[in-house]
């Protein structure tokens, strides 16, 4: 629903006018901007991404001996990154070093390192889930933060489109491993809307955005105890009792 909302206000331009009407649909004014090479809404821009952003924080280095079980810091890495795109739990690698670059629910992180053999998450962004308060994260991502209150969800957004897909791959350089040139980033075209519209787009958003992480946490918590109770019933150790009664 979000991606879609996204294609809707942004992609279409069909975002609610002051009469509560979809822009363009409703003959909203459309203006030719040569450097994105499309018609845009009138008073718009085309801003690159560095526009948006602070500079890139990149995550820490570490060595197998860095690694502990489940009572060091949750460190999110490239094995988190889904090649849909989202973010895939269960991957996390806890980390016993010193912490820094620490990172927190709903920030954003992109892979600046791919293994997969067509770049399918080269340069993909993912938000931070709720499942623990803290993180660390590795040195194949990137965190990219917004350097104002408003848009976070608008950028991530944009980063996910195909278009960005498909300018971001030439960007990646390597052979068995591709690596990331995060200039290509940083000079990613995209339109830039009112500040009111990215307000309105980051609420309604981070709504939905904020309940599937919470169902998530629930999923994946449901999936801790089920892991952990089917051995016991499988070897007798516990039973299930049915009150009958």
């Amino acid at each position: 629903m979000a991606k879609q909302l996204y294609d809707y206000w942004f992609v279409q331009f069909d975002f609610p006018n002051d009469e509560g009407k979809p822009y363009k649909s409703s003959g909203g004014e459309m203006v030719w901007n040569e450097k994105l090479k499309r018609n845009i809404p009138k008073g718009w821009s085309a801003r690159r991404v560095f526009d948006f952003i602070e500079p890139f924080q990149r995550g820490i280095s570490y060595t197998s001996k860095d690694l502990v079980g489940k009572g060091g810091t949750p460190m999110i890495n490239l094995a988190c990154f889904d090649k849909t795109g989202e973010y895939r739990s269960g991957e996390l690698k806890f980390f016993s070093g010193e912490k820094s670059r620490e990172v927190h629910p709903n920030d954003m992180l992109i892979a600046t390192t791919d293994l997969t053999r067509n770049a399918d998450i080269i340069g993909t962004p993912i938000l931070v889930p709720k499942e623990y308060d803290e993180y660390v994260f590795s040195m194949d991502l990137a965190q990219l933060r917004l350097n104002d209150e408003y848009g976070e969800l608008y950028l991530y957004y944009s980063l996910k489109f195909d278009a960005y897909r498909k300018y971001i791959k030439p960007f990646a350089s390597g052979t068995n491993v591709l690596h990331l040139d995060l200039k290509g980033v940083e000079n990613y075209l995209i339109p830039s809307p009112p500040e009111e519209l990215l307000r309105k787009f980051d609420r309604l958003i981070g709504n939905i955005k904020s309940e599937q992480s919470s169902l998530d946490c629930e999923q994946i918590q449901l999936t801790k105890q089920r892991d952990e109770l089917l051995p016991l019933l499988m070897n007798g150790q516990v039973s299930v009792n049915y009150d009958l009664a």
